[in-house]
């Protein structure tokens, strides 16, 4: 931190002209235009540019064990819950396969519930394997006192639609990629069927040099593309003394702050990584939710076995599988085969109707077997009667 001199209080008093020389040799040590940054801003942009494409090549697979806090604000669902500040901690664990256009994220720790206003355990398992994408959220582990689901939601959910590769990354999760030269906007759905993106020089625009967290970078703007129709941009912040880290990112929507993800970086044998970022969501410029990511492993490159990209379908499972415009739900039976469940309207109108049959039939039968035995015994008592 910079400590400029003051005069002494008293009439006239302020910034001396030495101090005011000072922050101004101060400011400009400390930002990157002694480095040649932002004197071209062309030029900056093909150095981020290549310092980024310089990642892409370097990574082929990554592994991340993250441990993620999670603080939901006051009132920031309806009905005003939660009543205090909630601090919630889950697991994440993210598989990133950049050669092959692969992705798995496994994510256990609590989800908010709106039917109950409470907050409920979530374990999930989302893949793309390259073409499909795959959805896990196994019943038996998603079933609790409060929540429990429908019989017919689906353990497994199978999409080889067309629109299957456009799926949203969790703004929280962004950083993993950006970290491997994968950098694309926090609101615009990443094809996730190219992973290897190549980003136009056009479509990245120079701003500003700036200062984060002591660190000298400079400030890149990214546009939404054309088929978004709000006023919507992201910036931002490089460090290209650090192979073109970037240390703060900011989503803006119509002029208002979305959201920003401030990223924590380390020197390791393979570069500059993550060691760990803190993601904020905002309303309307109000903070309302804010996500602390610690990474607990980082592999770089690893092998990754077959399954890692799969799910298993095991007897007993309902999957539901989406294909073009078609949606059906199956049950996975003992032998494996997919057994298709129908409208339950039906089922469940032939259901009632023989319930109401059964409960009418015995009570037809309870009715007429006191009659019987009413019957029976005043011909008793009359016979007794007459033989007297």
């Amino acid at each position: 931190m910079w400590f400029l001199p003051m005069r002494e209080q008293g009439a006239g008093a302020g910034w001396s002209r030495r101090a005011i020389v000072g922050a101004a040799v101060a400011i400009t040590l400390l930002l990157p235009s002694q480095m040649g940054y932002g004197q071209d801003p062309q030029l900056t942009v093909k150095k981020v540019l290549a310092a980024w494409e310089s990642r892409q090549k370097r990574f082929h697979t990554v592994r991340y064990s993250l441990t993620e806090e999670v603080m939901f604000r006051k009132g920031m669902f309806p009905d005003g819950f939660p009543k205090d500040d909630f601090v919630s901690t889950q697991k994440l664990d993210l598989a990133l396969d950049f050669d092959g256009n692969r992705f798995r994220k496994d994510t256990e720790g609590p989800c908010f519930y709106k039917n109950r206003s409470a907050f409920v355990p979530s374990v999930t398992t989302q893949i793309f394997d390259g073409t499909n994408s795959v959805i896990y959220t196994p019943r038996a582990a998603n079933t609790g006192p409060i929540y429990q689901p429908h019989p017919k939601t689906p353990d497994l959910v199978l999409d080889s639609s067309t629109r299957l590769g456009q799926i949203h990354i969790d703004g929280a999760d962004r950083p993993a990629f950006l970290a491997h030269g994968v950098v694309f906007m926090h609101r615009v759905r990443q094809d996730v069927s190219h992973l290897r993106v190549s980003i136009a020089p056009e479509s990245l625009q120079f701003q500003s040099q700036a200062v984060h967290e002591g660190r000298a970078c400079v400030v890149v703007r990214m546009q939404a593309p054309p088929r978004i129709s709000i006023n919507m941009f992201d910036e931002f912040w490089v460090d290209l003394e650090r192979e073109g880290a970037i240390l703060r990112a900011v989503t803006y929507i119509e002029g208002v702050l979305d959201a920003s993800v401030d990223i924590r970086w380390r020197k390791t044998a393979h570069g500059w990584l993550p060691q760990g970022w803190t993601f904020n969501q905002y309303s309307g410029n109000n903070l309302n939710t804010v996500r602390r990511l610690q990474v607990r492993e980082l592999v770089v490159n690893p092998t990754f076995d077959p399954q890692t990209f799969r799910v298993d379908m095991e007897p007993g499972m309902i999957v539901q599988k989406l294909e073009g415009t078609s949606n059906k739900t199956y049950r996975v039976d003992p032998n494996g085969n997919l057994v298709e469940l129908r409208d339950d309207a039906p089922e469940a109108q032939h259901s009632s109707g023989l319930l109401w049959f059964f409960a009418t039939a015995v009570v037809v039968f309870l009715l007429s077997w006191v009659s019987v035995r009413w019957w029976r015994r005043r011909q008793k008592r009359q016979r007794s009667a007459l033989a007297s």
